[in-house]
């Protein structure tokens, strides 16, 4: 297949914008960049004034997509449709998100991971447990009778399966962890995060001394920030956490996000969905978990009528934090892209070249739109 030269306006990769430059597309596979100097007058180049070139998002928070929930997938396959489903947002790269359940379907999950990266599904390197060791006074819409504190089952479930966990996110109410915990959770996989937790400012920094990495949904299922009590939202900034954030306006007001933009800025904060089944299909509602949910728009509604979640794409996501952020492009590919890859500890994930062209995102300069048909050439 005869390779075609592109000249987009800039390609991201490794946290910057990069211009003047042209990448060579061949076999489906972005396979080189070329300074723009160096291509000769004759040769045929394809003009993308008003594209920025990215390698595709990452999306470490996703419970669901293409009608299928994570925590009820009954094999890899479904686990791979909720990635195909994200695909057509630019999203690349996703931690299937498994919530508070029963133990024994924890166990069915961890199995389904291995699955996942024993046929080598390209975009799910591991998986998010969020719960069921959280606080269950900000459990959200996390089941109660499911949270529990870890106990001895749960350490000899973990550590055996240590090598599909490597590369997973847990999300833990670091209140009910000792240090010693902290560590040996840290052990099987240094991907540990705060979240649906009363933490102290105490507790975070302890956490942080003893493996802690992140914070889970910053600013939701956590304690308000105060004057005297500065809770998670500052403590973490302060010792240079890296935080998820829901950028969908729903979860947090613009105006918070504004706020969480000027004290983490984007090396610190990663975009996420936290979406659930109903995102890329047709489905008016669902059943999470037991509990019957309505799609309301982009609102995801319980039977009571309160807020079970969103039903925004990253890319959305991606241009309401950059509006309320007052970000630039750059600075959202970073939450989008470089800011995960580092906190993943996976820094190939932010690079570009040598990526299948289905990995690769084009965004328009202008209002960080999708374009979906810049590689049209190509595919044919």
């Amino acid at each position: 297949m005869q390779s075609k030269i592109y000249r987009p306006c800039g390609i991201f990769r490794s946290g910057k914008i990069e211009y003047g430059k042209c990448v060579e597309i061949k076999e489906n596979r972005l396979t080189t960049l070329i300074d723009e100097k160096e291509i000769s007058p004759d040769f045929s180049v394809i003009d993308l004034p008003d594209v920025i070139l990215s390698p595709g998002f990452i999306d470490t928070q996703i419970n669901g997509g293409g009608g299928i929930l994570a925590n009820t997938a009954n094999n890899s396959d479904e686990i791979a449709e909720i990635l195909q489903a994200q695909k057509k947002f630019g999203t690349a790269v996703i931690f299937p998100t498994f919530i508070t359940d029963q133990a024994s379907k924890l166990e069915k999950f961890i199995s389904l991971i291995a699955d996942c990266q024993k046929n080598n599904i390209r975009g799910i390197f591991g998986a998010h447990f969020e719960g069921p060791f959280i606080n269950p006074q900000k459990r959200g819409t996390h089941r109660q009778e499911f949270v529990r504190r870890i106990n001895n089952d749960d350490w000899t479930l973990l550590e055996k399966h240590r090598n599909t966990l490597e590369k997973s996110i847990f999300t833990i109410a670091p209140e009910f962890f000792s240090n010693t915990e902290i560590r040996r959770l840290s052990s099987i996989s240094p991907l540990i995060n705060a979240g649906h937790t009363l933490a102290t400012a105490e507790d975070i920094v302890r956490g942080k001394e003893n493996g802690l990495r992140g914070i889970t949904h910053l600013m939701n299922a956590m304690p308000a920030f105060s004057a005297r009590e500065p809770s998670i939202f500052a403590t973490a900034a302060a010792l240079d956490l890296f935080a998820g954030i829901i950028s969908d306006g729903i979860h947090s007001s613009v105006y918070s996000l504004f706020a969480a933009g000027k004290v983490y800025d984007a090396r610190r904060l990663m975009l996420v969905t936290d979406a659930m089944s109903p995102l890329g299909a047709d489905i008016s509602e669902f059943d999470l978990l037991g509990i019957k949910v309505k799609v309301a728009g982009k609102k995801l509604v319980n039977a009571e009528g309160n807020l079970a979640g969103a039903n925004t794409p990253l890319i959305e996501c991606a241009q309401i934090a950059r509006n309320a952020m007052r970000f630039s492009n750059e600075e959202v590919l970073q939450m989008l892209v470089s800011t995960p890859s580092e906190y993943l500890q996976m820094p190939e994930l932010a690079e570009i070249i040598n990526r299948p062209i289905d990995e690769i995102v084009a965004v328009n300069k202008a209002d960080f739109s999708l374009v979906t048909n810049f590689l049209a050439h190509s595919l044919k």
